[in-house]
C-alpha cells in the first residue's frame, strides 16, 4: 500500500511541473530590460520613441470609426491589452475597459493589425511582453 502512496503523489507532482513548466512568464512592457520593437524602428536612436510613434501612427491610419457609432454619437476611450510573444506576434488581445461593443471590436481589428516585432527581451532572453493601449474615439 506504502508503495501505491509514492508512486500516486510522483506522478501528480511530475504532472504539476510540467504544467507550471509549459506556462510562460509574462513580462510587463515598463520593467522589461529590452523592449520589443518594430524593424521600422532598428536603427532608432531612441527605439521606445519609435515604437510608441509606430503604435499611434499604426492606429490613426488604421481606425475606421463604426458607422453604427457615428449613427449613435458613441465616443470613449478604449483600453486594449495584448502580449508580444517571444517570437513577435501580437496574441491574447482583450479589452480592459470600454462600454460599447463596436467600438471595442474596432479597437481589436486595429491591434490585431500590428505587424510581427522584434520580441523583448529579459537577461538577453527573448520573453513575452504585456502591453497596454488607451484607443480614443472622439467624433468631431
Amino acid at each position: 500500500m506504502r508503495k501505491a502512496y509514492v508512486i500516486s503523489v510522483s506522478i501528480i507532482t511530475c504532472l504539476f511541473s510540467l504544467k507550471v513548466q509549459a506556462q510562460e512568464k509574462v513580462i510587463p512592457f515598463s520593467v522589461i530590460e529590452e523592449k520589443p520593437y518594430v524593424s521600422q524602428c532598428k536603427n532608432a536612436s531612441d527605439r521606445d520613441k519609435c515604437f510608441n510613434q509606430f503604435i499611434m501612427s499604426h492606429v490613426r491610419e488604421n481606425i475606421i470609426y463604426p458607422k453604427k457609432a457615428i449613427d449613435l454619437k458613441l465616443q470613449e476611450r478604449i483600453i486594449i491589452q495584448f502580449e508580444i510573444s517571444k517570437y513577435g506576434y501580437v496574441e491574447n488581445i482583450k479589452v480592459l475597459r470600454g462600454n460599447h461593443g463596436v467600438l471595442k471590436e474596432e479597437a481589436i481589428r486595429i491591434v490585431s493589425l500590428l505587424p510581427k516585432m522584434i520580441p523583448g527581451k529579459q537577461r538577453n532572453v527573448p520573453v513575452r511582453i504585456n502591453y497596454s493601449l488607451p484607443i480614443t474615439f472622439k467624433l468631431k
